[in-house]
């Protein structure tokens, strides 16, 4: 069986109005039709250590990292991305985190 992953994004949105309308929508439908769940997209994260990365933060969980590499990888996703990269924000970063696995601490 594969373990979930989570798909963590902190943007920096030039207009949330836009982002939303433009792209949040259009890639929430992709999350569900990909068997996703949306955990967390706000912009009202609190920054407890360090400079925070964007003003909009997102956490998405993958039920396998398969999942996630094909969403992400999609051609349906490629004329999004690019206009999130290109349009839509001034920056982001956007990675995959497997869930924890008590094991590794013995």
């Amino acid at each position: 069986m594969q373990e979930p992953v989570y798909a963590v994004a902190h943007i920096d949105v030039k207009d949330y109005d836009t982002y939303l309308a433009e792209y949040g929508l259009p890639v929430f439908e992709q999350f569900v039709a990909a068997g996703a769940e949306v955990l967390a997209a706000t912009s009202e994260a609190t920054t407890l250590e360090g400079e925070p990365l964007g003003n909009w933060t997102v956490i998405v969980k993958f039920p396998s990292a398969d999942a996630a590499s094909n969403w992400y990888q999609s051609e349906e996703y490629a004329p999004l991305k690019q206009m999130r990269v290109e349009r839509l924000s001034r920056t982001g970063t956007t990675m995959l985190v497997p869930g924890f696995d008590p094991d590794i601490l013995g």
